[in-house]
């Protein structure tokens, strides 16, 4: 079933309306027919089953309204150049990201100064594809200084990666989890020790030195995994 992300879903039996160019995608590019079910996405939580009907008409069927999960994994990332960036927000929102915060740090080899529509455009359509029903939140860039107030803030229990298996393993924790990934150089010494000093402690996810997209997305997954053993 073709999922399709919507602003707001309304009510069984009530009729849904697409833009212009989903409803391209979805009758020519698609060749969708009168009864041919779809799933609709608003990105906060509600799925829907719709099915078609005459005069290219979409009606939902079945609605259904998923909680947020109880422990939430924020990523703070390097971002790295465009076509690996690209990859690593399609990857993470598909392994359950559930914030993206740009970090700007001494080795940082990109450093936008805002969200980009596009890369909104990339998180809804790994929403559709992975079926995810919670769109990843996408925050303004920050610096690591203003990534550690927000982490003490909120109380997150927070993680980087290291290759050195004197890290951490896996955690078993309650609270929400800030996942922070350097760039390809790597966080600073003295970068490491702010964080060491933030209380953020180095979790150990493998023995080889990963690409910074690879670090993202396996730290998201396996953080999830964790909070649901």
């Amino acid at each position: 079933m073709h999922n399709f992300f919507v602003d707001a879903i309304g009510k069984p039996g009530e009729e849904v309306l697409f833009p212009q160019s989903e409803m391209k995608h979805l009758f020519k590019t698609l060749r969708a027919a009168p009864g041919d079910m779809i799933g609709l996405l608003d990105g906060k939580g509600a799925r829907a089953e719709a099915e078609l009907a005459g005069d290219k008409k979409i009606i939902i069927r079945k609605l259904t309204e998923y909680p947020e999960p109880e422990t939430k994994i924020h990523l703070f990332v390097a971002a790295p150049k465009r076509n690996a960036l690209d990859q690593l927000l399609r990857q993470c929102t598909e392994a359950g990201v559930w914030s993206i915060h740009p970090l700007i740090t001494r080795y940082s080899v990109a450093a936008p100064e805002k969200i980009s529509d596009r890369w909104r455009s990339l998180l809804q359509e790994a929403c559709k594809q992975s079926g995810n029903i919670f769109l990843p939140e996408l925050n303004t860039p920050c610096s690591l200084d203003q990534a550690m107030e927000k982490i003490k803030s909120t109380g997150m229990a927070a993680f980087y990666g290291a290759v050195s298996e004197s890290g951490r393993k896996l955690p078993q924790v309650s609270a929400d989890i800030a996942w922070l990934v350097g760039p390809e150089g790597g966080f600073s010494e003295e970068e490491e020790r702010k964080m060491s000093a933030c209380g953020v402690a180095p979790l150990h996810i493998g023995p080889y030195i990963m690409r910074v997209e690879t670090a993202a997305v396996c730290g998201v997954a396996l953080l999830n995994f964790a909070t649901r053993m």
